[in-house]
């Protein structure tokens, strides 16, 4: 699931999040662009605009990194979702790993 959706744009300050997150569809693919938050190894997951949908969870991203950096990453959409705790909509993803 996609995580801070409610949280502005940092790509694109212009744009925000919860709106971009309603234009995807299932099966778009999106894309992983790799930064660091505090440190640590964070991962934006990019709309097809270039624009930043919001994160993957801090867990996930030190695994990607530690253990698949070096590995290309497709990402696609699969499903709308919810997020009750910040009251905002997000998305459900996929993320295949490729040697």
């Amino acid at each position: 699931m996609i995580v801070g959706t409610f949280a502005k744009c940092d790509l694109d300050p212009e744009s925000k999040r919860e709106d971009l997150i309603f234009c995807v569809k299932p099966n778009w693919e999106l894309s992983l662009k790799h930064w660091e938050y505090k440190g640590n190894p964070a991962y934006y997951v990019l709309h097809p605009n270039g624009a930043d949908l919001g994160n993957i969870r801090e867990g996930l991203a030190k695994i990607l990194y530690d253990e698949y950096r070096d590995c290309e990453f497709k990402v696609y959409a699969i499903k709308k979702g919810y997020d009750d705790v910040h009251d905002c909509a997000t998305y459900n993803i996929r993320i295949d790993i490729y040697r």
